[in-house]
């Protein structure tokens, strides 16, 4: 089950929403839309490991390079194009046991495209495969614009909130680590206590 925004215990403490902490100062508007957007963001990733969901992160709210990333994260750029293609497969999946084999196609695109490794000449091939069918076009769409609305919420609040996008990528990738650790944790101190 993916964690809420409002189910504030989850969350490390300097993200908590009802804390003085990243919340504070939006207004009920902008707060609303932040915590629509990582819930969706959140159900989108939930399940993959805290790698690969910072990989995507990294990649879909900073706008990082498969190699700045494998940089940052001390990875191959091969590690790190594996784990995004992980994350989208999921996200485009949304619960099918398999993609078919135009969203797998759609999905090396895209990540072929934004390695900074594809030349002219494959620049043309994308092109014509995506005329070649209209169900390559809408795969393509659909891959290019997954999460795009809540990041772009997210990118669109952060212009009058600094620190929003780190605050946000924090609260979702410590969630439900730090949720499961406070009740494991709990649960320890109850059964010293005997209760």
């Amino acid at each position: 089950m993916p964690i809420t925004v409002e189910s504030a215990p989850a969350l490390t403490r300097p993200h908590r929403a009802h804390d003085a902490g990243w919340l504070d100062g939006l207004s009920g508007e902008d707060s609303r839309l932040v915590r629509a957007a990582i819930e969706e963001i959140d159900r989108a990733l939930t399940g993959l490991p805290a790698r690969v969901k910072r990989s995507f992160l990294l990649n879909r709210l900073e706008g990082l390079t498969q190699q700045a990333i494998a940089d940052q994260l001390g990875v191959s750029s091969s590690t790190v194009e594996r784990e995004l293609r992980r994350a989208f497969v999921q996200c485009v999946a949304k619960g099918r046991a398999r993609l078919d084999a135009t969203a797998q196609a759609a999905i090396d695109w895209l990540l072929r495209l934004e390695s900074g490794h594809a030349c002219p000449s494959q620049r043309q091939v994308f092109k014509a495969w995506l005329l070649e069918n209209p169900e390559h076009l809408a795969a393509w769409q659909r891959v290019a614009g997954v999460l795009k609305a809540p990041i772009t919420t997210l990118h669109a609040v952060a212009q009058h909130r600094p620190g929003l996008l780190e605050a946000a990528q924090q609260t979702l990738l410590g969630s439900l680590r730090t949720f499961y650790k406070k009740m494991l944790q709990g649960g320890l101190f109850l059964l010293l206590l005997g209760l």
